[in-house]
């Protein structure tokens, strides 16, 4: 990306170069020099290049930057991805702050960005069933619901470390079950509810074992 200050300059030079330019012609022909309308259509060349130059000087050009965020996804959830970042950047070491930017990027479906926070936070806090799910979820909808090498790894870690993972078994149902392998998806839905996890929603996932059977008849 050019350097704003530069394109400021840049745009400031033209615009005056312009009126430079147009006042020595009309001097030379002896014509009485009067502004006319379209003189004015540089006017926004004018101001642009002041904004960006002074946006860039006062050092507010790169916050700007960094408070960007993908533009289809909701303004408030856009303005805590902002928050988030700029808090984490403060606090490199803060796990949890960590962890919230990472949620709020895959609310965002700012998978890759979901991707590279959530490894930063492996990193910090070490590997836990539930931290691998999560990486293997944002690595697999990253991919267009792909299940690449990487995605299939953190799987496979997440399950050794707890067979009953909530968030990794429901990953692994709702796929099988959006793909049609409907008595895969059931068996995942059955594990959880065996595995008596009082955090689940029972009800849902009895309701999703019975539509998943439904499709088998």
């Amino acid at each position: 990306m050019a350097n704003p200050l530069w394109l400021g300059l840049a745009l400031l030079s033209l615009a005056f170069m312009s009126l430079f330019a147009l006042y020595q012609w009309q001097t030379c022909r002896g014509d009485r020099v009067v502004p006319a309308l379209w003189h004015w259509s540089l006017l926004p060349l004018l101001i642009i290049g002041l904004s960006l130059g002074t946006y860039s000087y006062t050092g507010r050009y790169q916050d700007w930057q960094l408070a960007e965020a993908d533009d289809s996804i909701d303004y408030l959830l856009a303005a805590e991805i902002v928050r988030l970042r700029r808090a984490s950047a403060d606090a490199p070491q803060d796990s949890d702050l960590i962890q919230q930017l990472a949620q709020a990027y895959v609310r965002g479906g700012m998978y890759l960005d979901a991707v590279a926070t959530l490894k930063q936070q492996l990193q910090l806090q070490g590997k836990s069933a539930a931290l691998l799910g999560q990486l293997a979820e944002a690595a697999y909808y990253r991919d267009q619901r792909q299940w690449l090498p990487e995605s299939q790894e953190w799987v496979e870690q997440a399950l050794a470390l707890d067979n009953a993972d909530p968030g990794t078994r429901l990953l692994l149902a709702n796929d099988a079950f959006l793909n049609q392998r409907y008595a895969e998806a059931i068996g995942h839905w059955q594990l959880l509810l065996d595995s008596n996890n009082q955090q689940l929603d029972r009800e849902a996932l009895q309701y999703a074992i019975a539509n998943a059977r439904s499709r088998l008849e």
